[in-house]
C-alpha cells in the first residue's frame, strides 16, 4: 500500500490518476476504509474529467454506499451502464465480478 500510494500522490493530473484513484475508492471500499476512502475522494484529481471518468467517480461512490450496508442495486445497475455508454464495458464487467457484499473481517488498510 505504501508503494501505491507513493505512485499515485506523485502521479500527473489526468485521466489516468483519476482512473487509478476510481479503483482506489473502489478497494477501499471493500475494506470498509471510510476514513481512507473519505481523504481520497477529496483528491482534487478526481474532478473536471471527461464523461466516462466521472461516470467511473459516481459508480465507485454508488458501491461505496451499496456496500455500507445501504443497499441501492438499481443505483448500482444504473451506474454500470453508465459505464457502457462510456466505453467502459470492461471496467463495468470487472466490477460485475465483484462480491455483491463485501467479505467480512478484512483489517483496513493504510493509505
Amino acid at each position: 500500500m505504501a508503494a501505491a500510494r507513493w505512485e499515485i500522490t506523485n502521479a500527473p493530473t489526468g485521466k489516468f490518476s483519476a482512473q487509478a484513484l476510481s479503483y482506489i475508492l473502489i478497494v477501499l471500499s471493500m475494506f470498509g476504509d471510510d476514513l481512507a476512502w473519505e481523504e481520497v475522494r477529496r483528491d482534487p484529481r478526481l474532478g473536471g474529467l471527461g464523461l466516462a471518468i466521472r461516470a467511473l467517480v459516481h459508480c465507485a461512490e454508488l458501491l461505496h454506499v451499496h456496500w455500507a450496508q445501504k443497499r441501492d442495486h438499481a443505483g448500482v445497475l444504473a451506474a454500470l451502464e453508465d459505464l457502457r455508454r462510456h466505453e467502459m464495458g470492461g471496467v463495468a464487467a470487472m466490477l460485475e465480478a465483484l462480491p455483491a457484499r463485501p467479505p467480512a473481517r478484512i483489517p483496513p488498510l493504510a493509505m
